[in-house]
Parts: structure tokens; sequence; C-alpha cells
């Protein structure tokens, strides 16, 4: 041993004659347990040296890992624990508990374990999450750092597990099929894992009251959602992949931050989903094929989804987006639709989706393109809406809504191509309605539509009286507009009056 490391021994420091020493691991190395290789050198410090220094513990190919590191109150960050080849993790070894879980590896206490240089594997197959994690630290000041390539894949519990405080760097690292979440921060920790992967697990990336950047990671397949945020969490998870999760694909709640800007959640049950005050930048994301919901904002949340695509070419979700009970969505210059049964747009109970210069397509049967109600707002201007495939509503605003559908275009309008009713207040100046099957506007029930200079022939260049619609109450202001009138210009009636 004493070949290792020249030390002095008056001072216990390690005097270094080179960059990185070490020793091995195994049934031929130096130890035969990591535990007594960490003990050996804790025994010393090691001293200054401008290039930086390393003890290298160096894991061979006949190890296994069958002992746990716990570590309180000690620095060991100086140390490196270093395997060329994958280290597989004896679960049944796990006998000692650090609060309430059975980790491989933890640090409390301002503890800083070793540098992680391997990736080590559990053998987790299939089954419930148990209380196992691969790398636990816990409380201000503890932490752990990984090299590029390292981490935990296949645990039965968490693969990496932040607390009360503590930090971690795990960029360029690997997570995949975990029982329970591949990389997550509870409780003020903070953390990075940019980079990384963690997918099939129950959560890739959590951040819960917490801050975690996992930017360009990749978490698919998850069981619960790719990345989530929330009870006040804040993560960065730019030009992510959460594709094919079995529930969500991005998920913030309570009070959460998240940015998913240019990430990618197709094929999930939910795409982008936010409740409870939360907000999600989502600019540019992709949320194609989902099964149920392409984007949602529920509960005060606001989603940011400019120049998104969201289009289902292989599902039939029931919306492509929604908003309800004051959430707010903006597809400002998106793609969106598809074969959607019920809306692609549904916007209820005080809501807003801001969806100007929009693309709309793909509704099916007898789907509603686009449904606002109950005191909700639709910003549509200059949006494009392409109805061929329904034979429902293209566009219905009801009880105190309102929708700005101004210089908009709809075509192949469904059964009517805007049905405005119930108080509701929608604008459609300067916008082009075509080829409805009933009418192309219809006012009722205390409706009123604004549709100046607005071409609203079912058929181009023929003027019906189905073109321009009112019953009980119902007003339009249709000035210089082209299209036939239920009732002469300018007649109060028990219908309504048209302003012509």
């Amino acid at each position: 041993m004493s070949e290792m490391i020249n030390v002095n021994e008056f001072t216990k420091y390690i005097i270094f004659e080179q960059n990185s020493l070490g020793c091995k691991v195994g049934t031929s190395g130096d130890f035969s347990s990591l535990n007594e290789a960490i003990c050996y050198f804790s025994q010393y410090y090691p001293a200054y040296e401008k290039t930086g220094v390393t003890i290298r513990i160096t894991l061979q190919k006949d190890f296994v890992m069958q002992e746990q590191v716990t570590l309180s109150g000690i620095d060991l960050s100086w140390m490196e624990i270093f395997a060329e080849h994958t280290v597989h993790i004896d679960r049944h070894a796990l006998k000692i508990r650090v609060g309430n879980y059975l980790p491989v590896f933890s640090a409390s206490g301002g503890a800083r374990l070793p540098l992680i240089s391997a990736l080590f594997d559990m053998g987790y197959v299939e089954g419930a999450k148990d209380i196992s994690v691969a790398f636990l630290v816990h409380g201000a000041g503890s932490s752990v750092n990984f090299s590029a390539g390292a981490g935990c894949v296949n645990a039965f519990g968490d693969g990496l597990l932040s607390l009360s405080g503590s930090t971690f760097c795990a960029d360029k690292t690997f997570w995949n099929h975990c029982a329970g979440d591949g990389v997550s921060a509870y409780s003020g920790a903070s953390g990075c894992a940019n980079d990384s992967e963690a997918s099939g697990c129950y959560n890739g990336f959590l951040a819960e009251g917490a801050v975690l950047s996992a930017q360009r990671s990749i978490a698919r397949d998850s069981r619960s959602a790719g990345f989530v945020s929330r009870m006040s969490g804040v993560m960065n998870a730019e030009e992510s992949d959460a594709q094919n999760g079995l529930n969500y694909g991005f998920y913030a709640s309570i009070s959460s931050l998240l940015n998913v800007t240019r990430g990618n959640c197709s094929g999930c049950k939910f795409g982008i989903t936010g409740q409870r005050g939360s907000k999600i930048a989502a600019e540019e994301v992709i949320a194609d094929n989902c099964i149920e919901t392409n984007i949602s904002a529920r509960r005060y949340t606001e989603i940011e989804a400019q120049s998104c695509h969201a289009v289902n070419e292989r599902t039939t979700p029931l919306y492509c987006i929604r908003a309800n009970y004051s959430g707010s969505v903006i597809v400002e210059s998106g793609i969106i639709g598809g074969a959607c049964t019920d809306n692609i747009c549904r916007v209820t109970t005080n809501s807003e989706v801001q969806a100007t210069d929009t693309q709309l397509s793909g509704a099916i049967d007898e789907c509603i393109a686009v449904f606002v109600d109950e005191s909700a707002n639709f910003n549509g201007r200059r949006m494009t809406l392409d109805h061929t495939l329904s034979s429902g509503t293209a566009v219905q605003v009801s009880h105190a809504s309102s929708a700005d559908l101004s210089n908009s275009v709809i075509s192949n309008a469904g059964n009517y191509g805007v049905l405005v009713q119930f108080g509701a207040n929608v604008s459609l100046d300067e916008a082009t309605v075509r080829g409805s099957r009933n009418y192309s506007l219809y006012a009722t029930d205390g409706g009123k539509i604004s549709a100046i200079k607005a071409d609203l022939q079912q058929v181009e260049g023929v003027d019906a009286r189905t073109n321009i619609v009112i019953s009980r109450g119902g007003m339009i202001s249709a000035a210089q507009s082209t299209g036939g009138l239920y009732i002469a210009a300018n007649t109060i009636t028990e219908a309504g009056v048209i302003f012509k």
C-alpha cells in the first residue's frame, strides 16, 4: 500500500508526484470491498496541487456492489470511483436505512461523495417501487458529482434522489428503467442533469419544491411523466424528449415553473399539462399524436406554446388544446388539430386561448372545432380553420363568452360556420366563412356578432338567406359584408336585428 501514496506523516497530507493515484477493488485488487478502499484513503488529506489531484478507486470487472457507502459530515469529493464496465449492484445487500430509504450511496450532514465515474445496474425488471435508492444526498452542503456516462440503470426505487438543500451535478448520465424516478430533487435541493437519459422510469426528471436543470435530456416511455415540476418546483427542460409516456409528457402543478421550449412529447396520453397556478414555457414544442389531450391548462395555469406543432394523425384524442377554470394557452402561429373527437380547441370556465395566425384542421364526426363557453375568451385573429371532415359546427361561442375571429378563414364549415348564443360576443370583421351546410353565421338567444367587410357566402358568388341568420334576439352587424340576409336589414323583429 505504501507504494500508492507518499504521505507527510506529520500533517497526514498526501504528497502527489503525479496527477492521479489510486487502487483497484476486486478479487485480485488492492482491496476486496469499496468501503475498505475509502476507509484507507480517508485517513489522509489531499495536498494542494495546481493541476488538480484525485485518488482513483477502480472497480474491477469481477467486482459486484454488495455493500453500502453511507457518508455523514465528511468530504470525499477528492476521491473518484471509477469503472470501465457496468457494475452490478446486489439489491439484497442493502440493509442499512438512511432516513426512510435504503441507499447504495448516500451523503448527509454536509458530506460529499466521491466523484462517480461508473455506471451501475441494480437489476430491476418489473414490479412495484421499493425504498431503495441508488444515490441519496440529504441536507445542506451534502453533494455528489458524476462524470459523463455514469449513473444507475434498473434501480428498484429511485436512481438519484436529492433532498433538503443538497446539490448534485449529473450531466450526461443514465438512469433508465427505474421502478421509481430517474432523477429527482425535493425540498430546496438543486442540481443539473443536462443531456441525460431517464427513459422507462415512473417519472424521468422531477423537481418538487426544488430547482433542476434537465436541458436536452430524454425521458421516453415514462409511467407517470417524463418531466415534472410541482409544489413550487422550477425545472428547465428545454429541447428535451418526453415521447410516448403512459400519462404525461411535460407536467407542472401547484405554483411551479417548467421550461420545455422546443421539446417533444408526442405519443403521450397527455402531452403538456399544467394546473393550479403553474406556468409552462413551450414555444416550438412538438406534441403530436397524443391519446387524450395534446396541451391542457387548468386552474390559473399559463402555457405559452407559440409556434407549437400538435397534430394527431394516428390517434383520436378528445381535445387538442384545452383550457378551463381560468387556465390560459397561447398557440399563436401553431399548427394544431388532427382527428379530435370532441374539439380541436376547447375553452371553458373563464379561461383563455390565444390562437392568432394558427392553422386548425382535422376535426372528425360531429366534432365542434372551436368551442368557447362559460365566460371564456378565444383570440383567433387571422387563423385558418379547415372543417372538411366534421359535420359539427366550426366555431361555437356561448354563455357570455367572447371570440375574436377577425381576418380569419373558415372553410368547409360543417353544420354552422359560426354559432353565437346566450349573450356571447364575437368579432368576424374581414373574415371568410365558406361551405357550411346550414348557416354561415347564426346569432341566437342574445348572441352578438360583428362581421364588418366579411365574406359569408356558403357558396362563393351566391347570396342565400342562410348566410347571415338570427333568432330569439340575436344581433349581427354586417356592414359591407357579402352574403344573403335571413331578414330584412335594419329591421327589429322578434328574431333580432341584422344591421347592414
